[in-house]
């Protein structure tokens, strides 16, 4: 039985033919051999739509210079699709992390699907005790897309069995008081200390905080709006409406000692923390800025430690403490000092979530919330724990 002419789908666009077992062979020419000759692509399928599918998206992959033959896609080509279909569904802060991530897999590019499906388990694992928690499992889950596309297009016969690496959470640290002075007196030296102070007093989230504008300030009520976030989205860095949960815009009450340092140095009309040429400082610039703080605290508290040793051996039976040194804290960490410091003063739980705008899971939060005069009053009462910082 003569097998059925192929379906012409016009120049560079392929070809169904349905042979004699009723399946049908799609083809498409993707470029030029070594001897000359056409290179092209062939599938198998049992319908002739899904043939069709096939064919548009192979189409799509030699448009945009991309190897569409199987026996060729590496895993770059296949990873490099994958990203230009996200970066079209997905919000740009979530992309832009994508495009992070996918650098940790940088090795993995130039190799075959088949080869890197046996190679990815061992290079997560060598990951592991680099990444942090949250990059690490962004890296896994790029490369577990990837492997999928993979598996659809044949290119792998099975999926393969890769396990996530064990992850150890990262802990809050939590400051002890002469941490902290050492800390303040360390952001002294740079015009954006006060972003410390307001830190401290309303545990404000980064990318909010860079967001604010001196205009958020109601310096007669003692507090801040605080509804944009700062993010990261094509390059660049934009301000836009939202928080990173419902509960986080809104206004927040600032201790009165903070407003007050605040009040001294607001410029009306003009963003909270902008550089000499008029931009906003950047999420990336202000953790750099923080590392410096911490660095210089920590050069601090080691000379003053070895006053203390040398006032020890003189006074044996009086020693003094050393004050222990800052390390890797985070500016994130400084939301839980603010927490912790409210909870040490008292403040009903759901007022403390409230007050730094903590989303949380139990279903009592949903039922139990504290008003305004019960942030007031735990405000007030921070008060006069965060004076000290600022004289």
């Amino acid at each position: 039985m003569a097998r059925k002419k192929a379906t012409r789908r016009g120049r560079n666009e392929g070809s169904i033919t349905k042979r004699p077992n009723n399946t049908y062979m799609a083809q498409l020419v993707v470029g030029t051999k070594d001897d000359g000759g056409p290179d092209r692509v062939t599938k198998y399928f049992a319908d002739p739509q899904a043939a069709k599918d096939w064919l548009a998206e192979q189409r799509v992959l030699v448009g945009r210079g991309l190897n569409a033959h199987p026996a060729q896609q590496s895993f770059g080509e296949l990873a490099e699709a994958w990203m230009k279909t996200q970066k079209a569904t997905v919000a740009g802060n979530t992309y832009e992390k994508y495009v992070y991530n996918y650098r940790h897999l940088e090795k993995l590019k130039p190799l075959a699907p088949k080869i890197v499906k046996d190679r990815l388990q061992a290079h997560l694992n060598e990951l592991a005790g680099k990444l942090s928690p949250s990059t690490l499992r962004g890296v896994y889950y790029i490369a577990r897309s990837v492997l999928e596309e993979a598996y659809e297009k044949d290119l792998i016969l099975r999926m393969p069995k890769i396990k996530l690496p064990k992850l150890e959470e990262r802990a809050p640290r939590i400051l002890e008081t002469e941490q902290i002075n050492f800390l303040v007196d360390a952001s002294k030296t740079s015009k954006y200390h006060y972003g410390l102070w307001l830190e401290l007093g309303t545990g404000l989230r980064r990318g909010m905080m860079l967001a604010l504008d001196w205009d958020d300030f109601n310096f007669k009520d003692n507090t801040v709006t605080a509804n944009n976030r700062m993010v990261r989205e094509n390059g660049g860095w934009l301000i836009k409406p939202g928080a990173k949960t419902k509960a986080g815009a809104r206004v927040y009450d600032v201790p009165p000692v903070v407003m007050a340092s605040l009040m001294k140095i607001a410029k009306p009309g003009k963003p909270m923390f902008e550089t000499d040429t008029g931009s906003r400082l950047s999420l990336w610039n202000w953790s750099r800025l923080f590392r410096s703080w911490r660095l210089h605290a920590d050069q601090a508290i080691e000379l003053e430690n070895e006053k203390r040793q040398a006032l020890n051996e003189q006074q044996a039976d009086s020693a003094l403490p050393l004050v222990k040194k800052i390390g890797d804290v985070r500016f994130h960490d400084l939301r839980h000092q603010f927490a912790s410091f409210l909870k040490e003063l008292g403040v009903h739980i759901f007022t403390i979530q409230d007050m730094g705008g903590w989303s949380d899971p139990d279903m009592a939060r949903r039922y139990s919330h504290s008003d305004r005069d019960q942030t007031r009053a735990a405000s007030e009462k921070l008060d006069a724990v965060i004076s000290p910082f600022l004289q």
